[in-house]
């Protein structure tokens, strides 16, 4: 009997240190919560419309962002642009990988899928991220569809341009897409691997 009573009298000390032990874990997952969702910032604000419009190769005046729904390791903000004679757009993501080496899979494997279809290489972009290539269409000097992807540690960026397919150069929309994303870097430099 005397058994009982000394576990009884130390139950609830036990409950009190398990307690204090669960508190400490959640509080160190919250603080490691807290940074890992930094990166689900909202493009749209990061990235304002007007600023995104002057940056881009299209020369038109902003005419609306729309966010994309965040997810877990995702965001992004899809920009409209005036005009009369095309509808010009560009779109700003985020992807955040577990690590450096599944962002750095995800560039491969894209730019395999991307070479099987164009039979030809990307353009490779220098010196910004870990790797990055600016990926056209079918006409090496053109693109509609076309834009930069860039690995960048455990984060993955895409920037895409869709418009003025034979009035604006691929070189020039290339050149665009590299500035995007080096603001994008100044505004979150947590994302460039290369600070």
């Amino acid at each position: 009997m005397s058994y009982c009573y000394r576990y009884l009298a130390l139950a609830p000390i036990l409950v009190f240190a398990f307690l204090l032990k669960e508190k400490k874990a959640g509080s160190t997952c919250n603080s490691t919560r807290s940074i890992y969702k930094d990166s689900l910032f909202d493009m749209c604000a990061v990235m304002p419309g007007d600023e995104v419009a002057l940056l881009s190769p299209f020369n038109k005046p902003f005419k609306q962002a729309t966010p994309i729904d965040r997810l877990e390791g995702y965001c992004g903000c899809h920009y409209d642009l005036q005009a009369d004679d095309d509808y010009p757009q560009v779109q700003i993501e985020v992807n955040q990988f577990e690590s450096a080496k599944e962002s750095k899979d995800n560039y491969s494997m894209r730019k395999s899928d991307w070479v099987n279809m164009y039979l030809r290489q990307p353009e490779l972009v220098a010196e910004l991220g870990d790797s990055a290539s600016f990926y056209g269409n079918n006409e090496p000097a053109k693109c509609d569809d076309c834009g930069l992807q860039v690995a960048s540690g455990r984060y993955y960026i895409s920037v895409a341009f869709k418009g003025y397919y034979d009035k604006i150069s691929a070189a020039v929309k290339k050149e665009a897409s590299v500035n995007i994303v080096r603001k994008l870097f100044e505004r979150k430099p947590y994302l460039n691997s290369r600070r």
